[in-house]
């Protein structure tokens, strides 16, 4: 094989030893100013480029070092450079390979428009000679003493807000608003620029040059960026480190100090001035940039603490190597030869990184669906959950099936077909027979008993005694109404009586009219009195047990109007669900179901469905069963105290299959009804359909 041209502005630089000593060296791009990082063989063979052929290079290479290569290897690495731009086009067919690559990464409007929404990257300022130039001004940062201050302030600073733990967790509140919201942007913005200075001044302080500064959008969400790949020209590992750890530097210092100002200060604006810098700075560096399992600080860190550049990608190679070789057995080499203990932790970094990525995406896209109009978030939902989450997977599966006639049969191979068809069974196979939903066993009337008017208790209720509506529970009594009740009947006798005598009586035949109207008020004197008396007296209105009967109550003591007496709960008892909107359709009247109660103490409890309501219930008068109360149907309290449901769930009513007593309380707990056999997958599918149905209002 011919080789290609190098391109003369390609330099050269020394590397770092390599984890087992060997030297290294690093090939500079300086037009995309790219590193790649080559070792002994490759350093070999770019010496001898100018033989011009492969199998040149190969003889020289045998005959001149001890290295075993052969004419393959040489092409190989031929191959690497021109697919990364390094040798000059010149001839027909070099033209003709550089315009298939071009057409190979050449994007349609869709695909374009779908990789700047998923990741988008603009260059902002260039840096490069404002770092030099002010780099003295910021040089004592680096000093071993200044870090000593700052690793001090640190611990002062977390000691002293240990000591108000309470007090700077309850500050979060007051950024639940909009305007917290934009006034916490604004300052993580600001402590993010100086984020990215800190990287800029640590590679200027190196040699490295700066040249780009901007911002990036990862699914629309805006992260700042510095170039600073010039730091792979360093052969210093410590050097690369104080790079990746600057950012980190910075916003430690910024949160160190913060916390000692807000622990000394009084209250007022500079306090929470300084507990805002101190909460966002130290958040955002331990939840994001300390983070080693996406590609921010943490990352490179792990990658120079390592020493093994490229990681990530390396590390996913060793992971689908490992998965292939578990699984399968395809006998295939490693992807690069490492040492036992350096390829479990590529292999266990990869899958844990799987795992993370695999919560974290999913996490976002269903953000962005939320955030976004109904249509738009289901698209954008789509999109993200295939590009980063089932596209790599179907990535996998792919290889997987092009490489069957490979597989091996083992007992790991053995393992996985059996797992892989009992999984099948239970997604395809309709098992799922019951629907559990969370209700309440309760009487099924209830009525609270309270006084009409005030007056003295004459009669109390009794806690336990059996009613039946209209019996008497309590009874007041006012201490003239007798009196005036006794008054009101004489009278009534004794102008009675001068009406009949009116009949006999001439003179007092002449005193009739009077005499009836005087009937007239005396009879409607007494009718008043009596119903004053009626209004005194507490009677049950549902059939029932009286309890909750308040113990201070006795016999002559005196009670306010509206004052609670006890309650009456009837001696039957129903259950009250709430059954998600998805499962309706499973259910039928009369169907079978038992009740579990939460705390597990009582016994299980049979019921038959009696009703279930046609609509989705908005609020609900059980607070057992509302999250805000310890339930597990998602609610809010609004502004005038209703708890309103904030997920699709229909009401439920069931009896008991036999009569039993109610609960003296209402107790929370679960029913497992009996409904149509249904498999996952097609609950699954369902689900779907209905959630893509209702989302996108067709």
């Amino acid at each position: 094989m011919t080789l290609p041209q190098l391109r003369d502005d390609l330099r050269l630089l020394e590397g770092p030893h390599s984890l087992h000593g060997a030297p290294t060296w690093t090939l500079h791009d300086p037009l995309a100013n790219r590193y790649f990082r080559i070792g002994w063989l490759e350093f070999e063979m770019l010496s001898r480029w100018s033989l011009g052929a492969s199998g040149a290079v190969a003889q020289a290479l045998l005959r001149e070092t001890t290295i075993a290569v052969g004419e393959p290897d040489v092409s190989a690495f031929a191959r690497f450079l021109e697919d990364h731009g390094l040798c000059t086009a010149r001839g027909p067919e070099a033209q003709a390979r550089l315009l298939r690559q071009r057409e190979a990464v050449r994007k349609g409007p869709l695909t374009w428009l779908l990789k700047n929404y998923l990741f988008l990257r603009l260059r902002l300022v260039r840096p490069d000679r404002f770092l030099e130039a002010t780099l003295p001004l910021v040089a004592w940062m680096f000093s071993r003493g200044f870090l000593m201050v700052v690793g001090l302030a640190a611990l002062l600073g977390l000691w002293l807000v240990g000591r108000q733990w309470d007090a700077f967790l309850a500050g979060f509140a007051g950024y639940a608003s909009l305007e917290g919201a934009a006034t916490v942007a604004l300052v993580l913005t600001g402590v993010k620029v100086l984020h990215e200075f800190g990287h800029g001044y640590a590679a200027r302080r190196f040699g490295c040059r700066v040249p780009a500064m901007g911002i990036a959008f990862i699914v629309l969400w805006p992260m700042l960026w510095t170039d600073t790949t010039g730091a792979w020209r360093l052969t210093s590992r410590r050097q690369r480190l104080a790079i990746d750890a600057a950012g980190i530097m910075v916003e430690l210092a910024l949160a160190a100090f913060a916390s000692v100002a807000w622990a000394l200060l009084p209250d007022g604006a500079a306090r929470d001035a300084a507990h805002l810098l101190a909460g966002t700075t130290w958040i955002s560096t331990l939840a994001v940039n300390v983070n080693p399992l996406m590609r921010f600080d943490g990352y490179y860190l792990i990658s120079d603490l390592l020493d093994e550049p490229n990681l990530q990608d390396r590390a996913f190679a060793h992971g689908r190597w490992r998965l292939r070789e578990t699984l399968f057995g395809f006998g295939d080499p490693a992807p690069e030869p490492l040492p036992r203990r350096r390829r479990i932790i590529f292999t266990l970094y990869a899958w844990v990184i799987w795992l993370y990525r695999l919560v974290v995406f999913t996490g976002i896209a269903i953000l962005v669906y939320h955030m976004a109009f109904k249509l738009l978030g289901l698209f954008l939902f789509a999109v993200e959950m295939w590009w980063f989450v089932l596209r790599p997977i179907a990535n996998e599966l792919k290889v997987w099936a092009e490489r069957r006639s490979r597989f091996r049969m083992n007992i790991r191979t053995s393992f996985l077909l059996a797992a892989t068809c009992a999984l099948g069974a239970v997604a395809v196979l309709p098992w799922q027979k019951s629907v559990t939903a969370q209700g309440v066993l309760q009487a099924s009337a209830e009525a609270l008993l309270y006084t009409p008017v005030a007056g003295r208790l004459a009669v109390p209720p009794q806690e336990g005694t059996r009613v039946v509506p209209g019996d008497l529970v309590a009874q007041l009594d006012l201490p003239d109404l007798g009196l005036r009740i006794s008054a009101a009947e004489k009278r009534l006798e004794h102008v009675t009586a001068q009406v009949a005598l009116a009949s006999v009586d001439a003179e007092a035949a002449q005193r009739s009219v009077v005499a009836w109207q005087e009937l007239e008020a005396a009879g409607a004197e007494l009718e008043a009195l009596r119903t004053r008396r009626a209004e005194l007296e507490v009677r049950a209105t549902v059939p029932g047990i009286v309890i909750d009967v308040p113990d201070h109550l006795h016999s002559g003591d005196w009670i306010a109007a509206r004052e609670p007496v006890g309650m009456i709960v009837s001696d039957r008892a129903l259950v009250r669900a709430y059954v998600p909107e998805s499962e309706l359709s499973r259910l039928v009247a009369g169907a079978a179901a038992r009740f579990y109660g939460q705390d597990g103490l009582a016994p299980s409890v049979h019921l038959r469905l009696v009703s279930l309501a046609p609509t989705a219930a908005r609020t609900t008068d059980d607070p057992e069963v509302a999250s805000v109360y310890g339930g597990e149907v998602a609610s809010h309290l609004t502004s005038q105290g209703e708890i309103q449901i904030q997920e699709a769930v229909n009401l439920a009513t069931f009896e008991t299959a036999e009569p039993m007593p109610a609960p003296l309380r209402a107790m929370r707990g679960h029913v497992v009804i009996e409904a149509e056999p249904v498999s996952p997958a097609g609950r699954f599918w369902r689900q779907m359909l209905g959630v893509l149905i209702r989302e996108s209002g067709l």
